[in-house]
């Protein structure tokens, strides 16, 4: 599946009014708690990729089902948005087997222990690769269905529960109930795509703009850095002439567009800036494929590790192994799972956490594993070490732990981390292997 993140949540927008976490839960708003966790029930009806891109784009993942309780939540949850819907749930079936029993797991990573099939289900009915999971109704209860990924259903996302507390994260700006981040000294200027996934990473998305005193406050921030164009999280809904919306799903209520925009010059400006044509207190819109800087946001709150992941300094480190995955991933699909923990492939930033890591890796039942990490290459030179940056923006500098001869190849745009030597090597994105995630504590 290709992480299109711009094309699939603009189809949803309107699902969500807002991200604001209630106090007392610890879920945004709109989504339902359940223990640990929070749940959105989307009504909109899209094929199982286009669903789970929906839901990463939330820091989520499609939901994961582990016990008959949770099960019956969902089943409750379900009945009161919808008597006869149909919902795409996070089962995906990865290997192929004369077997339709064989080879599912959850795409969150979870391991796959407690189904609730129907009766005679998986079956791969008439042959037609029913490789992905629904929800249903049979009875008083829910139950599993296979079925063709390409249908149209509604889906549930799942994700952590916050735990708010007063303070916004390390070199996190508080204010109001949210935290702010201009990653100007720890990553390239990028377009507006690779910014609002470089935000994600952080569990965070581009910022909303939603009244004047959030005006001036941003407006004070980014005017100190003496940067010229930061990215917003406005963007044009393709499918309503002339809408703009807010991609963490915020509702467009206070304009700030400079006299005469917005004004779509060449018929390709869908994304919106600040700039100190505006005076960084107006907006502009632009071609998304301008390299800027840009702002983060989240909501206030900060989160210990989750469980199964490991704590280091002011991160949380999640080993994804096929022993926890059953498989092993791609690149990019290692790096999708990880947004949709509100995480980011792991950046290695001094010779301190390379130890950490390779502490880690370097076991018994880790130690035969590759990992891929968050380095990639992202520019075409002649020179196989140049254009190397880290996926979640931080800068790549020192250290730097390539194994003798590496880089080498100009085919080889991805990184894996060899744990018993504490080395790296460049490698074939589509490879798979096992991958490491990071995200802010």
């Amino acid at each position: 599946m290709k992480f299109g993140i711009i094309s699939s949540f603009l189809t949803v927008a309107y699902l969500c009014t807002g991200t604001n976490v209630i106090a007392s839960q610890g879920c945004p708003k709109d989504w339902k708690i359940y223990g640990n966790s929070c749940y959105l029930f989307v009504m909109r009806q899209m094929s199982w990729g286009d669903s789970r891109a929906n839901c990463l784009a939330f820091g989520a993942d499609m939901v994961s089902i582990l016990d008959s309780a949770e099960n019956d939540f969902i089943y409750q949850q379900t009945k009161n948005v919808s008597a006869t819907s149909e919902f795409w749930i996070g089962l995906i079936r990865k290997k192929t087997t004369i077997d339709p029993k064989d080879g599912w797991v959850w795409s969150d990573g979870r391991d796959f222990t407690n189904s609730q099939w129907r009766q005679g289900e998986p079956n791969n009915d008439g042959n037609v690769h029913e490789n992905c999971a629904e929800l249903l109704k049979d009875g008083n209860r829910a139950r599993w269905n296979d079925n063709d990924c390409a249908k149209s259903f509604s889906s549930i996302c799942k994700k952590n529960k916050v735990n708010a507390t007063q303070g916004c994260p390390k070199d996190w700006k508080e204010f109001s109930a949210s935290c702010y981040f201009i990653p100007y000294t720890k990553a390239r200027e990028m377009s507006w795509e690779d910014s609002r996934t470089n935000c994600l990473g952080y569990g965070a998305d581009l910022v909303s703009i939603l009244d004047s005193n959030e005006v001036d406050f941003v407006h004070k921030r980014i005017i100190q850095l003496g940067k010229y164009n930061f990215w917003i999280g406005l963007l044009r809904n393709k499918t309503k002439k002339d809408a703009w919306i807010w991609s963490d799903g915020n509702k467009l209520t206070n304009p700030q567009w400079i006299k005469n925009e917005p004004s779509n010059s060449g018929m390709i400006e869908n994304c919106a800036s600040l700039s100190a044509y505006g005076n960084w207190t107006e907006w502009n819109d632009v071609n998304c494929a301008y390299l800027y800087s840009s702002v983060c946001k989240k909501e206030k709150g900060t989160q210990e590790c989750p469980n199964g992941w490991k704590k280091y300094h002011n991160s949380c480190y999640l080993f994804v192994i096929p022993k926890k995955v059953i498989r092993k991933m791609s690149w990019e699909d290692s790096r999708a799972v990880c947004l949709g923990h509100g995480a980011d492939m792991i950046s290695i930033l001094d010779s301190s956490e390379v130890e950490f890591v390779h502490g880690q890796t370097n076991t018994d039942a880790l130690k035969n594993y590759k990992f891929w990490i968050g380095l990639i290459r992202k520019e075409k030179t002649c020179d196989d070490k140049d254009g190397w940056i880290w996926s979640d923006g931080n800068k790549f500098t020192n250290p730097r732990q390539w194994s003798e001869n590496e880089p080498n190849s100009c085919q080889e745009k991805c990184t894996e981390f060899l744990g018993s030597i504490r080395k790296w090597n460049d490698n074939n994105c589509a490879k798979t292997f096992a991958s490491i995630c990071k995200r802010t504590k």
